[in-house]
């Protein structure tokens, strides 16, 4: 039964999918939603929590906003089901500066992973840590010559993963972020991918001509 001041339905829908329904937390991320059982359902395991509460007497209550305020898509934040518990057992720990740095960053992070294009096509996850792009790009450009010396024009993802982390093959590069990987070269996939070094054909990488 809906109280007073939940959220309406569209404001949820929102705040799940402008994070991905993944939760918000930037120690967490989970994935909040799933298959269930039935073919006919799926399971959602988080929840569009108040960052100020609805009502007095809640978690981070703020008596200034107005009841519409307090139902808009600005004061939710979305997290899974032991993330949303927690911010609200101890607000103090979880202040609302928290929780709206930890939504900003949620929503820059899925606009990121929107925008980039071998994480949407290729579906290559992205590191916390990455090395700098420019020692990304050098190490991934001396990588698609080596190939394309060698006769290859085209490269899946398990292929070049199997390439990369071999040193003798980068020659010049500063070996401190070693070994690489694709997931750490990502960046640097991303960038030739839009500026046409490489061409995403199914799953695979083409090289250029």
């Amino acid at each position: 039964m809906k109280r007073p001041g939940d959220f309406a339905e569209a404001t949820i829908e929102v705040l799940a999918k402008r994070v991905g329904y993944l939760c918000s937390r930037a120690s967490c991320r989970r994935s909040t939603v799933g298959p269930h059982s039935s073919e006919t359902k799926a399971t959602l395991v988080a929840e569009a929590a108040h960052i100020c509460a609805a009502s007095p007497g809640g978690p981070r209550y703020d008596p200034s906003m107005t009841h519409d305020e307090r139902r808009s898509p600005d004061n939710g934040i979305w997290l899974c089901a032991n993330c949303a518990t927690e911010v609200d057992k101890d607000p103090a720990r979880f202040p609302v500066s928290l929780l709206r740095q930890w939504k900003a960053d949620a929503e820059d992070e899925a606009l990121k992973l929107l925008e980039k294009p071998s994480y949407g096509r290729l579906g290559i996850p992205r590191p916390a840590f990455a090395p700098p792009l420019d020692y990304q790009r050098a190490a991934l450009q001396q990588i698609i010559e080596h190939l394309r010396r060698s006769g290859v024009t085209r490269v899946n993802l398990p292929q070049l993963a199997s390439v990369l982390p071999d040193p003798l093959l980068r020659d010049g590069i500063n070996p401190i972020h070693e070994p690489l990987s694709v997931e750490t070269v990502v960046d640097a996939i991303d960038e030739f991918i839009e500026t046409g070094k490489l061409r995403v054909e199914g799953q695979s990488l083409a090289l250029p001509d």
